[in-house]
């Protein structure tokens, strides 16, 4: 059976690797691109953008496509800012689609042989994989 945090409103948007999903709880604000912070040590998670000062919390950003163009000062991408582990992060949005009921019975776990499992869910006739931010706190 899954949590009460496993079906409800998500958020769907495009990623630089496809459409993915956000829980909406999880969700503080979408904001434009704004300019972000790098230091050339910076290069060491492909998926690190920078980070940014949100209201007096440095709150860093990741692109899930690895190794894309870090220098992104483009006002029509925006910045999904949602509750990781510990603390705030941002993740890229290439476009921002709308919220999206998503019924229990339409999200599955999947459990590959390796790797860390995942959730996808299935809108119509799409299977769409939803983003964990606690996966990307350090």
């Amino acid at each position: 059976m899954l949590s009460d945090k496993q079906h409800g409103k998500f958020l769907r948007f495009t990623s630089g690797i496809g459409e993915r999903l956000v829980d909406a709880g999880d969700i503080v604000e979408v904001i434009p691109m704004i300019a972000l912070q790098r230091d050339s040590d910076d290069d060491e998670n492909p998926r690190f953008c920078g980070v940014f000062d949100y209201r007096g919390h440095i709150v860093p950003v990741f692109d899930l496509q690895p190794y894309r163009d870090k220098n992104i000062q483009n006002p029509d991408i925006f910045l999904v800012i949602v509750y990781g582990k510990a603390s705030l992060l941002a993740l890229v949005a290439y476009d921002i689609d709308d919220l999206v009921e998503v019924e229990a019975d339409n999200i599955n776990e999947v459990r590959p042989e390796s790797g860390t499992p995942f959730r996808v869910a299935k809108i119509q006739e799409n299977l769409i994989k939803v983003v964990n931010p606690d996966r990307f706190a350090g």
